[in-house]
């Protein structure tokens, strides 16, 4: 299963990304070591979370194609989970973040879901 964000100036997520029910963390989104560098127009640092630190995901206003993607592999326990819930802290902006995870490497089976960044608070977001 691969993470991409893409289309947002910055965003900051936090720990811990968990099924929608409070259970184990399926990453904590904390260690830039979990993603690649976007190869241009973006950028991946560690900073201040809501909880700890947290991963700020950069691009490029002219981004269009601008990845960063994680390490992170599905489990069978994931079948289990009603969802998934994950803290973001935008930069203010029109643009928006998004996630989305591929099906085995095969990227003719794709699930994509995007998120407004234009707040500046942390938010919850829950898929």
């Amino acid at each position: 299963m691969k993470t991409l964000l893409t289309w947002s100036a910055a965003i900051l997520v936090s720990v811990p990304c968990a099924w929608a029910a409070e259970s184990p963390a399926l990453d904590t989104m904390d260690d830039i070591s979990t993603f690649t560098q976007p190869k241009e127009k973006g950028k991946i640092e560690p900073v201040a979370g809501k909880v700890g630190q947290a991963l700020k995901f950069s691009f490029d206003d002219d981004a269009k194609s601008a990845f960063a993607f994680s390490r992170i592999r599905g489990k069978p326990e994931w079948d289990q989970a009603a969802g998934f819930s994950f803290w973001v802290k935008g930069d203010g902006s029109n643009h928006l973040g998004a996630l989305q995870f591929v099906w085995n490497e095969d990227y003719a089976q794709r699930y994509d879901y995007g998120f407004s960044i234009s707040g500046t608070e942390w938010t919850k977001i829950t898929v």
